[in-house]
């Protein structure tokens, strides 16, 4: 079985749910020896370090995107199956000329529903990030985003249909494309928002991280402000307007007085925040974060999509329990082991969070178990779509 394996999405300027579960499944399929792996990937773009060593390691041939079309070197190379992992970052690619089987992952369309909501919010989109302390580089990424996104908001989803998922739309139409959704949630947006896919879409949850813990924390920052033993709340990913992270800023300002000072509110991102008890990491390591999810009272989740959502689940490994919003597929998710609230409405995220401390062990003991079922769930649905990239085409 040949596999012509999606390396764009592990050449993202930042760690994304996407990337993590596309590694997890390169990782399956290269332990079981039954596939051979050939890459496509953008030449003037760096991989994350983990796919860079995964690929020196296997020795994976690498081709660019931008120099061939994929479906020239499907037949060249004699692939039997594609397999993307980020649908959307082949949206300027047309996938509709190819003759194998291809799988295609998609996480959420969240550009379509956070738009077409109309949950745009202007404080959220100015404070998610300082411009001015970027390379040009990642100014212009930034800039281009937000243009999209605020474009998407004052126009409407039909345009961002129409400019971003025209070659998707083209693809799911054909016999031999196959969706797969990370949640139940996002295989229904799909359906809602696409009359034109042609084979039904199948569910499998977005897969157990491989989790790098270390008892040393690198970030100096990162461990003299744990030294503390500070009770805080943890929020991550604050740079990205849809996760909704100045909501809880906002917020946090009444609980402050509340609760007497004895809570801090920690923000992870590049956020403009500022004030008494606001603690703002802007970039630390993957691994020390896993020491702040651990040591957290609380984790705030105010995010107004998600297509799985890994954060709580990450935080829920350490038994943190969980504010979060009751929106796309984050009550898919947790169930019973979130404490959810209106992410459009402040008061609403106040009063959870008072009701989150009063009931802390509680939660937590629902937190420790609801976890367990995740993670069983997770493994299932990785040996389901790992069996499906593996097993001889459909059509054959």
């Amino acid at each position: 079985m040949k596999i012509l394996f999606d390396f764009v999405s592990q050449q993202d300027s930042f760690v994304n749910g996407g990337s993590l579960y596309g590694l997890r499944i390169l990782n399956e399929l290269l332990l079981s020896g039954d596939a051979e792996i050939i890459g496509v990937y953008l030449k003037r773009q760096k991989f994350n370090a983990e796919a860079e060593s995964i690929i020196k390691q296997h020795n994976i041939k690498l081709i660019d995107i931008n120099r061939e079309k994929i479906e020239s070197v499907c037949a060249r190379e004699g692939i039997d199956k594609v397999f993307i992992t980020i649908a959307q970052r082949f949206a300027k690619i047309a996938l509709d000329k190819i003759e194998c089987e291809v799988i295609m992952v998609v996480h959420d369309i969240g550009d379509i529903i956070v738009q077409e909501s109309g949950v745009f919010n202007r404080k959220q989109f100015l404070k998610s990030g300082n411009i001015f302390k970027r390379t040009f580089k990642k100014v212009k990424t930034f800039l281009s985003r937000r243009l999209r996104f605020l474009l998407g908001c004052l126009l409407g989803q039909n345009l961002v249909i129409l400019l971003r998922y025209k070659n998707f739309k083209k693809a799911v139409g054909r016999q031999n494309v196959y969706l797969i959704a990370a949640s139940r949630y996002t295989k229904s947006a799909l359906e809602y928002y696409f009359d034109d896919i042609k084979n039904d879409v199948t569910v499998c949850w977005s897969p157990l991280k491989n989790y790098v813990y270390s008892d040393d924390i690198k970030s100096d920052a990162v461990k003299s402000y744990l030294n503390k033993k500070r009770k805080y709340f943890l929020l991550i990913s604050c740079d990205r307007p849809h996760k909704n992270a100045y909501m809880f800023y906002e917020v946090f300002k009444k609980l402050n007085e509340r609760l007497g000072r004895e809570y801090d509110a920690v923000f992870v991102g590049d956020i403009n925040v500022k004030g008494d008890n606001i603690v703002n990491f802007k970039s630390i390591p993957s691994a020390d974060l896993e020491h702040l999810y651990k040591n957290a009272e609380l984790f705030i989740y105010p995010t107004f999509s998600e297509g799985f959502g890994y954060p709580p689940v990450e935080a829920m490994r350490y038994g943190t329990p969980t504010v979060a919003a009751y929106a796309t597929a984050v009550p898919e998710v947790l169930e019973n082991a979130g404490i959810y609230f209106n992410p459009l409405y402040k008061e609403d995220l106040y009063q959870k969070t008072l009701v989150a401390i009063c009931n802390f062990d509680k939660i937590k003991q629902i937190c420790v178990s609801r976890y367990s079922e995740i993670i069983k769930k997770q493994e299932e649905d990785l040996l389901k779509l790992v069996n499906l990239l593996k097993q001889e085409n459909k059509e054959k």
